[in-house]
């Protein structure tokens, strides 16, 4: 009986430590990802959608849109049409 008894546990040790070795890599892996995540302090990502929103609001300019309820209407229609914004909004 106590070989038996050895057989198991040795067997039941060696799960365990299977087990605390892959929730170990999957925690590891879990840290790594969020680090990467959030890598860049909140000020450079608030610079980096200002420095984008600048660009699109250029873009916007040159393609003679001047608020952003008349782009939304753009991508609605597909064209631009001026004057159209409260006609889109009140459907």
């Amino acid at each position: 009986m106590l070989v038996v008894d050895d057989k198991w546990l040795a067997r039941i040790e060696q799960d365990v430590q299977s087990e605390m070795q892959r929730i170990s890599q999957r925690l590891t892996g879990r840290i790594k990802e969020l680090a990467e995540r959030y890598d860049k302090p909140l000020p450079t990502l608030e610079d980096n959608v200002k420095n984008m929103e600048k660009k699109v609001r250029g873009i916007w300019r040159r393609w003679g849109l001047k608020y952003d309820s008349e782009l939304l209407c753009y991508f609605k229609r597909q064209q631009y049409q001026p004057n159209c914004c409260e006609q889109c909004h009140n459907n």
